[in-house]
């Protein structure tokens, strides 16, 4: 029996009428006839689970995604997009993880292939993404910056560099990282950026107000400013918590989510 099999069931019951959905449905006919499963459908299923994602329907878009990411492929740019809609990747949950596993794989072997640098700084994003920032910081140590004279370049694998000691909370030395980037290329956004998250990490909210000044001179939109101060926010408990807001509703700017 496969999944069609079942649904055709389901279909019929819909037809001669039910107070269940179909989604109900499915999921209790899987449990009545799941020893009779075709064995490739109920692998899929199972590989789903994997990612705490539950699939009740063989033709859906789901199962098609997960069928294919079975395979072990890099995730397909249409589908992640899908994913992301239907709130199924949030950020750093088990298959958002597994995604940016696969990129950072993907970018590492590029890079051995065209030793493209470039192609770090990419690979060091998705490593911080997938809750793996030693192996973003690991990655760029292995390089020898006295050898690029790209200075856009320089800055932005110290700056990636220096976002993940502030995952791990290493704050001195990404702080370190910082000024090298904003001496590399101060007129890029992303290390101000990175100043100002660190100095609200730490609780110097001036400091921090003042890089993100800087970062939004150098091109930075105020949402995306907005945004890390919200993840900063959020993370804060407590005294800490209250000092915060009370710093940022005395600021000119209006945050929704304050109130």
């Amino acid at each position: 029996m496969t999944r069609k099999d079942i649904e055709a069931k389901v279909n019929e019951r819909i037809k001669v009428g039910t107070a269940f959905s179909k989604n109900e449905l499915m999921k209790k006919y899987l449990k009545i006839y799941s020893k009779q499963l075709n064995t490739l459908e109920d692998n899929v299923i199972t590989y789903a689970k994997k990612f705490d994602t539950e699939i009740y329907n063989s033709s859906s878009k789901l199962y098609k995604i997960f069928k294919y990411i079975k395979t072990g492929k890099r995730f397909l740019d249409n589908d992640v997009l899908w994913l992301i809609e239907k709130e199924f990747m949030e950020s750093k949950n088990k298959l958002s993880i597994e995604y940016n596993l696969r990129e950072a794989s993907f970018y590492i072997k590029e890079y051995e292939q065209k030793k493209d640098l470039w192609l770090i700084v990419n690979a060091s994003s998705h490593f911080r993404k997938s809750n793996n920032s030693n192996k973003s910081i690991e990655i760029i140590e292995k390089i020898n910056f006295n050898e690029i004279k790209d200075k856009c370049l320089k800055s932005a694998l110290i700056i990636t560099q220096g976002g993940a000691y502030r995952d791990l909370k290493e704050f001195d030395k990404a702080l370190k990282n910082a000024k090298k980037g904003y001496d590399w290329n101060p007129k890029d956004y992303h290390p101000c950026t990175l100043f100002g998250a660190l100095y609200y990490e730490k609780h110097e909210y001036s400091l921090g107000d003042k890089w993100y000044s800087k970062a939004k001179e150098n091109g930075a939109k105020s949402d995306i400013i907005e945004k890390e101060i919200y993840s900063i926010y959020k993370k804060k408990t407590g005294k800490e918590k209250e000092k915060l807001k009370e710093h940022l509703e005395k600021s000119d700017s209006y945050y929704a989510w304050l109130l």
